[in-house]
């Protein structure tokens, strides 16, 4: 569960929209922020500093609305989560843009457009393995790291040949290192890491021992 801060109905003229009237003219948008985050260290202290401030919040929105036009107020949406994620203590964002006046030939009351961005954390992840065909065990380890919900690879390294250290007596490794990024809690990261571990027979009987497959994050 995630405390929220929920910011809605901000206000502002802006010149957003694919029609050259519209960026002529202008029109009003309105926005929601729903701001997910951890309260507790704010709760504890009772400290603006161990909080987000939401003044700040409704400053980057309405910057973005009466800002630089957009064709399209997803990409308004996009510009005003990109912002608020940059915000220490912002586990995910979701924001709402409401085009009350756009230019429909009927009756309506809104149309809207609501995208949710979580921050995503850099993370490292060393492959290694000195049993069986190495080679095709770290690029099938590979593959089943791009199907984890959550985790997006960035880069992957070329496999090394690299000399075992500590432990008993045992064959060479084979060692790559990929780099990404993720939404997902550490904890919940590294159990899906210890799944694929298994799913190559990966046994922890011996410290430093030989192993099928070791995932290190």
């Amino acid at each position: 569960m995630r405390d929220r801060i929920t910011l809605t109905g901000l206000r502002a003229t802006g010149f957003h929209g694919v029609f050259d009237f519209e960026k002529r003219e202008g029109q009003q948008f309105v926005v929601d922020v729903m701001i997910h985050t951890d309260h507790r260290a704010a709760g504890r202290s009772d400290d603006l500093a161990d909080t987000i401030n939401y003044a700040e919040v409704a400053e980057m929105a309405l910057a973005r609305v009466t800002g630089p036009a957009y064709d399209l107020i997803e990409a308004l949406a996009e510009a005003i989560a990109g912002d608020v994620l940059t915000l220490a203590g912002v586990l995910a964002v979701e924001v709402t843009v409401h085009k009350p006046g756009a230019p429909i030939p009927h009756d309506f009351a809104d149309v809207s457009v609501t995208i949710m961005r979580e921050r995503a954390a850099a993370v490292v992840i060393d492959l290694g393995s000195n049993l069986g065909d190495r080679l095709a065990t770290l690029a099938s380890a590979v593959a089943q790291l791009r199907g984890v919900a959550g985790l997006q690879l960035t880069a992957i390294s070329r496999p090394v040949l690299t000399d075992p250290v500590g432990g008993p007596e045992q064959p060479d490794y084979v060692n790559a290192v990929v780099t990404g990024l993720c939404t997902l809690p550490p904890a919940e990261l590294l159990a899906a890491l210890h799944r694929i571990e298994a799913r190559h027979g990966r046994v922890r009987e011996v410290r430093w021992g030989q192993r099928t497959l070791d995932l290190d994050l």
